[in-house]
């Protein structure tokens, strides 16, 4: 599962690249819970990669960049899929994106 970002990104590293592939691929994430004022919510943490095509993730080639995703969800919401959460998070960092399960 992940994401394809059609947005022209532009590294560090000088390159720029359109259509990268990006996902939390082999990467773990956090689930944090936070007790506030009698209230529960849970912090869900990840670091998505990107990657220049799902070629490279599948040749398990370099990844271009990491991007950090947090979101907070309330109980009810962590008896759905929380890497959907993370999904829906990434995103909303990108101006266009297409699903790519």
């Amino acid at each position: 599962m992940g994401i394809i970002i059609n947005d022209t990104l532009h590294f560090a590293n000088g390159l720029s690249a359109s259509k990268t592939y990006c996902s939390f691929y082999r990467d773990s994430i956090e689930l944090k819970k936070q007790d506030e004022s009698s209230v529960t919510s849970y912090t869900l943490r990840g670091s998505a990669c990107i990657f220049c095509c799902k070629g490279f993730r599948d040749a398990s080639k370099p990844i271009l960049d990491r991007v950090n995703v947090s979101v907070t969800l309330s109980k009810n919401q962590l008896e759905s899929n929380i890497y959907g959460h993370l999904y829906e998070a990434l995103k909303e960092q990108y101006e266009s994106t297409s699903d790519d399960i």
